[in-house]
């Protein structure tokens, strides 16, 4: 059985890597991590600010075991790609 969870980190790399992390140590699949910048709204008088995020896609399986630090090596961000 698997459930899925939509968590939000703030615009910061490394509140992200350490919130992957977490998720991964609880033994977390991390689906999607999706980044949203900071915007502001041209239509408004005073413009308003909405600060960036990432949005993380979660699966978690209720039928494996949980895996321990250790095996996962290198954090999990170390692992993505980045952009260019």
């Amino acid at each position: 059985m698997h459930s899925h969870t939509v968590e939000t980190c703030p615009d910061d790399v490394a509140a992200l890597r350490e919130r992957l992390n977490e998720l991964a140590q609880g033994g977390a699949r991390i689906v999607s991590v999706v980044w949203q910048p900071q915007r502001a709204d041209p239509g408004q008088a005073a413009a308003y600010d909405a600060s960036g995020s990432f949005v993380i896609i979660v699966e978690e399986s209720f039928e494996r075991p949980l895996r321990p630090r250790e095996a996962l090596g290198e954090d999990i961000l170390s692992q993505v790609e980045p952009l260019t």
